[in-house]
């Protein structure tokens, strides 16, 4: 039995886990499939559940799905379940999907949703998706007893109608009992090129590869432009559904029958197979004024052959190699006059389990890597978010690098001082220290602030007496001053050895969000804290909204100890868990 993946989730909890032999026998406390019976054709995406039956205190799950990816193509999961720890991976014909809650906590009684399965039709064909395997952990005494069940759960699913069928419960995975053949059902549909659906903000068009594996597909005018005026919210989507064996897309855009001014301000997001490419409104908009004729957008996956300097001994399984170009009237943009443009590139290599030490890398044309800062594992999409100021080639892959050995001192910070540092936004103290309790000065903050949020000014500066030309600290602090981000203790001093308090780095966190046009929620409240008369009045509405964005939480006690010094480790927590890829 492999149980890899949930032995160490449970080891992240802080349980130990002792595995059963044997099946359960009773159709109460099982996981199965259920999928609800509706036509299907090529491009749609299916929604298939994994739920729980008569479940008996599960408090971690592990199940294993195989499916057929010449018939579909996996998209993403939704976890279905409150709290805990999720790990989603895909290999390319089996989806291993693991959960385990954290600490002490009652386990799952009843009937429950625990994921949603999201599948492209890619053929006109009957295919199945099963699942194999499921280890269902429950606690005893503190102690993790898991049962391994072997029986299978089939869904069959056509072009036209799709049902579950139950299984027999064989252990060799014979559970289909229906003896229909998975080859039956019809030949593989081609896609023809340029046909469009519109939904309100929605455009969606099918493009078949030729022979090379490329795709052509132009939008039309008329149709994104009854998607713009209809759409209730912030973006118009262009989704591209592509035939199998696709390596690149070329998606043509209008620009001169839109107005040119982007009077619906809104972003165009472009959704492929391939990878997703948010187009943000100020962008969109100095196109649509700039540009009489069209856009272009090309996303196309490379080999390592496509890279000088023996760049395939670099690759792993799994890794993605990816080119983004975009064009206007012919000519390729190299920046984005300042915006930024979202970016979700595919990660689906064994290393998901640990997404923090995912980096995203420029490739210049000479092979050498530049990491690409504040990127985020999506554990749902499988893919790797970033923004980028330009496009060229970009690389998703795992970095084993050896980094800090006293993170044991606060391991509930590992994961974010990991990934901060393997990104190259935080520094250790020496290559192998980083003193995750010691307090941070307000210099040292500032610094991490404008290294994650990429807004040095090389140029800017200072009017404090205590920031001195030519120390390590300058030009972030002179940046911070010249954007509005810090205010020093007086009018000549900025306390650059003093340690930083938590309001004073959330109100230096909320400018600086500001500055970048992050989106956080102003309707929260901290009036759960019990110490909210300390909070000074220039940090209220700070705290308040990254509280209610899950940025800044309370402490153990039930306060937010607005005055207290921040640690090195708390001020990485926070900057990890900045939504740096939400703009407004």
């Amino acid at each position: 039995m492999n149980i890899r993946y949930l032995s160490l989730l449970l080891i992240l909890a802080g349980i130990w886990f002792l595995p059963t032999a044997g099946l359960a026998q009773s159709d109460a406390d099982r996981l199965s499939l259920s999928y609800s019976t509706q036509p299907v054709r090529v491009g749609d995406t299916i929604t298939i559940t994994v739920e729980g039956k008569g479940l008996q205190g599960l408090y971690a799950n592990e199940v294993r799905i195989a499916y057929e990816p010449e018939s579909l193509q996996y998209v993403g999961t939704e976890l279905r379940l409150n709290g805990g720890f999720p790990v989603f991976q895909n290999t390319g014909n089996e989806i291993i999907l693991a959960h385990t809650f954290i600490g002490a906590k009652a386990g799952l009684t009843g009937d429950h949703e625990l994921y949603r399965l999201k599948l492209k039709v890619l053929q006109e064909r009957q295919t199945h998706v099963r699942l194999t395997k499921s280890i269902k952990v429950k606690l005893a005494n503190g102690t993790s007893v898991g049962e391994e069940d072997l029986r299978v759960s089939d869904i069959t699913v056509g072009t036209g109608t799709a049902e579950e069928d139950k299984g027999n419960g064989n252990e060799n995975g014979n559970g289909n009992g229906n003896g229909k053949d998975h080859s039956t059902g019809g030949t593989q549909g081609e896609l023809p090129i340029d046909s469009h659906s519109v939904t309100p903000h929605r455009i969606v068009t099918d493009g078949s590869a030729d022979s090379q594996g490329r795709v052509k597909v132009q939008v039309d005018p008329e149709k994104l432009r009854q998607a713009m005026e209809s759409s209730a919210q912030s973006e118009v989507v262009v989704e591209v559904r592509q035939s199998q064996g696709t390596r690149s897309i070329q998606v043509q855009l209008p620009l001169n029958s839109l107005g040119g001014d982007n009077k619906w301000r809104l972003s165009l997001r472009v959704e492929t197979g391939l990878a997703s490419v948010t187009i943000p409104s100020k962008l969109w908009g100095e196109l649509q004024r700039n540009q009489p004729g069209h856009m272009e957008l090309g996303i196309e996956v490379l080999t390592a052959s496509d890279i000088p300097l023996g760049f395939s001994e670099r690759m792993r399984d799994g890794d993605a190699l990816i080119d983004l170009t975009l064009l206007a009237d012919g000519r390729r943009l190299h920046d984005f006059a300042g915006a930024e443009v979202k970016v979700e590139l595919p990660y689906q290599g064994k290393h998901a389990w640990q997404p923090h030490r995912l980096v995203v890398y420029y490739v210049s044309d000479n092979g050498t890597l530049e990491v690409v800062k504040n990127s985020r594992y999506n554990q749902a999409t499988s893919r790797m978010e970033t923004t980028l100021k330009h496009f060229s080639k970009y690389y998703v892959s795992y970095n084993d690098k050896p980094l800090f050995d006293d993170l044991n001192q606060a391991e509930w910070g590992r994961s974010a001082i990991e990934a901060l540092a393997l990104q190259s936004t935080i520094q250790g103290v020496s290559e192998r220290e980083f003193q995750p309790q010691s307090y941070v000065t307000r210099a040292q903050f500032i610094k991490m602030v404008i290294d994650a949020f990429d807004l040095m000014d090389t140029s800017a500066i200072s009017r404090f007496e205590d920031v001195l030309p030519g120390e390590w600290y300058y030009p972030a602090i002179a940046s911070a001053e010249e954007l509005g981000i810090v205010e020093g203790n007086s009018q000549l001093r900025f306390g650059v050895k003093e340690f930083i308090t938590r309001q004073e780095m959330a109100a230096i966190i909320y400018r600086a969000m500001q500055c970048k046009g992050i989106v956080s929620k102003q309707d929260g409240t901290v009036s759960a804290f019990t110490d909210l008369d300390h909070i000074s009045s220039y940090a209220v509405k700070a705290l308040t909204s990254l509280h209610a964005s899950g940025i800044i939480q309370g402490m153990e006690n039930g306060k937010l100890e607005p005055g207290s010094y921040a640690t090195r480790a708390q001020a990485a927590v926070i900057l990890y868990r900045i939504p740096f890829h939400e703009h407004s």
